[in-house]
Protein backbone atom coordinates (compact mmCIF):
# COMPACT_ATOMS: atom_id res chain seq x y z
CA UNK A 1 0.00 0.00 0.00
CA UNK A 2 1.25 3.36 -0.58
CA UNK A 3 -0.21 6.65 -1.61
CA UNK A 4 -0.66 5.89 -4.98
CA UNK A 5 -3.23 3.18 -4.23
CA UNK A 6 -4.32 4.15 -0.87
CA UNK A 7 -7.06 6.73 -0.67
CA UNK A 8 -5.25 10.01 -0.05
CA UNK A 9 -7.73 10.54 3.56
CA UNK A 10 -6.99 7.21 4.46
CA UNK A 11 -3.26 7.39 4.09
CA UNK A 12 -3.37 10.28 5.63
CA UNK A 13 -5.11 8.74 8.96
CA UNK A 14 -3.04 6.07 8.63
CA UNK A 15 0.03 8.46 8.87
CA UNK A 16 -1.27 10.20 11.87
CA UNK A 17 -2.02 7.38 13.69
CA UNK A 18 1.54 5.95 12.97
CA UNK A 19 2.76 9.20 14.53
CA UNK A 20 1.09 8.92 17.32
CA UNK A 21 1.52 5.27 18.17
CA UNK A 22 5.81 6.79 18.25
CA UNK A 23 4.36 9.70 20.47
CA UNK A 24 2.95 6.46 22.75
CA UNK A 25 6.31 4.87 22.01
CA UNK A 26 3.76 2.02 20.31
CA UNK A 27 6.71 1.32 18.19
CA UNK A 28 5.68 -1.88 16.82
CA UNK A 29 2.15 -1.10 16.07
CA UNK A 30 3.95 2.84 14.22
CA UNK A 31 6.47 0.42 12.36
CA UNK A 32 4.12 -2.20 11.45
CA UNK A 33 1.99 0.71 9.77
CA UNK A 34 4.73 2.93 7.94
CA UNK A 35 6.31 -0.91 6.86
CA UNK A 36 2.59 -1.14 4.68
CA UNK A 37 2.83 2.51 3.68
CA UNK A 38 5.86 2.27 2.26
CA UNK A 39 4.89 -0.90 -0.12
CA UNK A 40 6.01 -0.48 -3.85
CA UNK A 41 2.89 -1.71 -5.13
CA UNK A 42 1.08 0.91 -7.11
CA UNK A 43 -1.51 -1.39 -8.71
CA UNK A 44 -4.43 0.46 -8.83
CA UNK A 45 -7.34 -2.32 -9.65
CA UNK A 46 -7.15 -5.28 -6.73
CA UNK A 47 -9.52 -8.23 -7.35
CA UNK A 48 -10.93 -9.99 -4.30
CA UNK A 49 -9.25 -12.74 -5.22
CA UNK A 50 -5.41 -10.86 -5.33
CA UNK A 51 -6.15 -10.27 -1.88
CA UNK A 52 -7.12 -13.54 -0.74
CA UNK A 53 -3.83 -15.08 -2.33
CA UNK A 54 -1.70 -12.08 -0.85
CA UNK A 55 -2.77 -13.22 2.60
CA UNK A 56 -2.52 -16.96 1.84
CA UNK A 57 1.14 -16.42 0.25
CA UNK A 58 2.38 -14.14 2.92
CA UNK A 59 1.25 -16.79 5.66
CA UNK A 60 3.16 -18.97 3.54
CA UNK A 61 5.99 -16.64 3.92
CA UNK A 62 5.52 -16.42 7.95
CA UNK A 63 5.73 -19.80 7.83
CA UNK A 64 8.39 -20.34 6.37
CA UNK A 65 9.83 -17.68 8.89
CA UNK A 66 8.63 -20.26 11.51
CA UNK A 67 10.17 -23.12 10.18
CA UNK A 68 13.47 -21.42 9.79
CA UNK A 69 13.68 -20.15 13.61
CA UNK A 70 12.77 -23.61 14.80
CA UNK A 71 15.63 -24.81 12.59
CA UNK A 72 13.06 -27.66 11.44
CA UNK A 73 14.19 -30.82 9.19
CA UNK A 74 10.45 -31.76 8.40
CA UNK A 75 7.12 -30.35 7.78
CA UNK A 76 3.81 -32.17 6.50
CA UNK A 77 3.38 -29.32 3.62
CA UNK A 78 -0.49 -30.79 3.29
CA UNK A 79 -0.88 -30.07 7.12
CA UNK A 80 0.77 -26.75 7.18
CA UNK A 81 -1.63 -26.07 4.23
CA UNK A 82 -4.40 -26.35 6.14
CA UNK A 83 -3.69 -24.47 9.14
CA UNK A 84 -2.61 -21.60 6.42
CA UNK A 85 -6.18 -21.74 4.48
CA UNK A 86 -8.11 -21.87 7.60
CA UNK A 87 -6.72 -18.60 8.87
CA UNK A 88 -6.09 -16.75 5.74
CA UNK A 89 -9.94 -17.16 5.69
CA UNK A 90 -10.46 -16.56 9.26
CA UNK A 91 -8.08 -13.35 9.09
CA UNK A 92 -10.13 -11.80 6.24
CA UNK A 93 -13.35 -12.22 7.96
CA UNK A 94 -12.42 -11.16 11.33
CA UNK A 95 -11.22 -8.02 9.61
CA UNK A 96 -14.25 -7.41 7.89
CA UNK A 97 -15.98 -7.57 11.35
CA UNK A 98 -13.62 -5.27 13.38
CA UNK A 99 -14.31 -2.64 9.71
CA UNK A 100 -17.93 -2.96 10.30
CA UNK A 101 -17.41 -3.92 6.88
CA UNK A 102 -20.99 -4.40 4.99
CA UNK A 103 -19.47 -4.49 1.88
CA UNK A 104 -18.60 -7.61 -0.31
CA UNK A 105 -17.01 -6.18 -3.16
CA UNK A 106 -14.00 -3.90 -2.79
CA UNK A 107 -13.36 0.15 -4.37
CA UNK A 108 -11.08 -1.24 -6.50
CA UNK A 109 -12.00 -4.34 -7.98
CA UNK A 110 -11.12 -4.62 -11.94
CA UNK A 111 -14.95 -4.02 -13.85
CA UNK A 112 -16.60 -6.33 -15.68
CA UNK A 113 -17.36 -5.64 -19.40
CA UNK A 114 -20.86 -3.83 -19.71
CA UNK A 115 -19.78 -2.14 -16.25
CA UNK A 116 -19.84 1.71 -15.70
Amino acid sequence: MNKNTLDTVIYNKLLLQAEEANDQNLTKLANGILAALESKDDKIEYSCCELNNDIYFGLWKLAANFIKYYDLNSVDAQKLNEIIEINAEKFVNDLEKSLDMELKFGANEPKVPGQT
